[in-house]
């Protein structure tokens, strides 16, 4: 009897298990899907964020300053004389002599080194000439005159006195009946003799005589 009862209840059983286990697949089949479903909408989203995140980036990267007219700023400067490629360069802000001097292709053979100060800051538009051995002694030697006659005019200025073998045409002509054909003839006379001995020693050039001496006698000097 009861074997009876438990074929009868088997079947019955079994079809139970059945849409148990039917209905726990599509409850994981729902579960998948759900998760498949959720998966898709978060692609974008992230692709989103990613491409923030590189602009991001990109925008933090430094700017280099622009002029007004939108161009990196730099500066040009004219590099000529006895260097190997003479021309117009541009350089950085900032920049030294020496380095402009390296993009014209270093010193030439004659040119003088020493005579320019290669450490010396730049400016937009500046002209650097290079001298050669020979103009840079001549370049000295100018300068060495000029400083010469700058001390000599400032101690004559120091009595007030014009001293006639240093005193330049301008200076002689300050003179009361020295004018410029006259202050010619002095510095003629200078040259030639070699330089005044004494201040009579002026009477001895053409066209200046004892009357216009009297006039200056008490105003120049020799030295």
């Amino acid at each position: 009897m009861q074997n009876s009862k438990v074929r009868t209840m088997l079947p019955l059983l079994l079809f139970w298990v059945a849409i148990l286990l039917c209905a726990c697949s599509k409850k994981e089949e729902v579960s998948f899907s759900l998760e498949e479903k959720n998966a898709e909408r978060q692609i974008p989203v992230m692709t989103e964020k990613e491409n923030l995140e590189s602009e991001a980036n990109q925008t933090a990267d430094p700017v280099k300053e622009d002029d007004e007219n939108g161009r990196e700023e730099s500066w040009y400067v004219y590099v000529c004389g006895a260097v190997k490629v003479p021309g117009v360069y541009k350089v950085v802000p900032g920049s030294r002599i020496f380095e402009a001097i390296e993009l014209a292709g270093g010193f030439a053979e004659n040119a003088s080194e020493d005579y320019v100060n290669q450490a010396q800051p730049l400016e937009d538009g500046a002209r650097i000439e290079i001298l050669t051995e020979y103009e840079a002694e001549k370049a000295r030697q100018a300068e060495l005159e000029a400083e010469q006659e700058s001390r000599l005019a400032a101690e004559s200025a120091a009595d007030g006195k014009i001293n006639l073998n240093t005193a330049t045409k301008e200076q002689l002509c300050t003179l009361p009946g020295i004018g410029a054909t006259r202050a010619d003839s002095i510095i003629a006379y200078r040259d030639q003799a070699g330089s005044f001995q004494t201040v009579e020693d002026i009477m001895k050039v053409n066209g200046i005589k004892s009357s216009v001496y009297e006039k200056i006698k008490e105003q120049i000097k020799v030295e």
